[in-house]
């Protein structure tokens, strides 16, 4: 799993690196100013969920854990939701509500890292259930 981790992490960062550079390059052509700090919300979505893949893949060792991957994954995704709002709070609590533009520029950080995420945590339960098939 170690060499897979790593191919699809650096995809990952690469992704979102594309991602945040066409993202910018959009908004600096349709002249939008955005209340917040886009790159830090790249850099928090991108950090967290190559953290959560190596925790995810380290628990999926043993055996206490491995069978309740998807569980754990889905009260990451609240501490993820929780810890964006610790972090970004003074951006998103100010008083003024945000644009559709604005609202979609925070999410598709997001969702990519989500998407990410999700894919990641398929090939773990995906990969330990053809284990469990084989013995």
């Amino acid at each position: 799993m170690g060499k897979k981790l790593g191919i699809s992490c650096a995809v990952f960062v690469a992704v979102l690196i594309g991602a945040f550079f066409l993202h910018t390059n959009f908004l600096t052509n349709s002249g939008s100013q955005l209340p917040f700090p886009l790159q830090d919300i790249y850099i928090f979505n991108t950090v967290f969920s190559l953290v959560l893949c190596f925790v995810l893949a380290a628990l999926n060792r043993t055996q206490k854990f491995a069978d309740q991957l998807g569980f754990l994954y889905l009260a990451s995704v609240v501490l993820k939701a929780l810890v964006f709002l610790i972090v970004f709070n003074p951006y998103l609590f100010n008083g003024e509500s945000f644009t559709n533009s604005e609202a979609v520029s925070l999410l598709i950080p997001l969702f990519l890292s989500l998407i990410f995420e999700v894919f990641f945590i398929s090939r773990l339960l995906s990969e330990k259930r053809v284990a469990k098939n084989e013995e």
